[in-house]
């Protein structure tokens, strides 16, 4: 097996590509969390998860490339 790695996202165009990762995450979550207030609907979930990535993606590009992201 060949596994790819490539730098960071650096275009709000991109974020979209992470969809999968989130959906498979946030299922997981809702099958092994005891913290109920989990959001249920997998696409609400999604919306604010790319919403914060879009925040936290033009604050590193305002700031400067090499400004911390998180």
């Amino acid at each position: 097996m060949s596994v790819s790695i490539e730098g960071p996202l650096t275009s709000l165009a991109d974020l979209p590509a992470l969809e999968p990762l989130w959906v498979a995450l946030h299922a997981h979550h809702r099958a092994v969390a005891s913290y109920r207030p989990l959001v249920s609907d997998v696409g609400a979930s999604w919306d604010r998860r790319l919403a914060w990535y879009a925040k936290l993606l033009a604050d590193h590009v305002r700031h400067g490339a090499d400004a911390t992201v998180g």
